[in-house]
């Protein structure tokens, strides 16, 4: 699993940047974060610059919360086609916000 929230930060960075860290590390920081406490889930896997940081790699929650949004959105946030009217939804839209994401069993069922 943690092989898997990693490498879905690392592919879908934009998701994670969404979501806030309920672990208690925003307060702290890191190596990779250069001391700067983390902003939002993402920071628990990799930093700015692209460079892994530690910290989920001992984390349930951060590795919960990471699992959680993959499979909630296993393709990271929809693009925007150039023929959607705007203000037209692409998806129906999961709650990312709270400590427990929502549990969806069929993650096609969103699209």
């Amino acid at each position: 699993m943690t092989l898997q929230a990693y490498k879905y930060a690392t592919e879908h960075p934009e998701v994670l940047e969404q979501i806030p860290c309920y672990c208690g590390c925003g307060q702290h920081g890191s190596e990779a974060s250069e001391g700067r406490p983390h902003r939002f889930l993402r920071d628990c896997f990799i930093n700015d610059k692209g460079e892994y940081d530690d910290h989920a790699s001992f984390c349930d929650v951060c590795i919960g919360e990471a699992v959680k949004a993959m499979k909630a959105l296993p393709d990271g946030i929809p693009k925007m086609s150039a023929s959607a009217a705007p203000g037209t939804p692409l998806t129906q839209a999961a709650d990312l916000s709270g400590p427990d994401l929502p549990e969806i069993s069929d993650p096609s069922a969103m699209v």
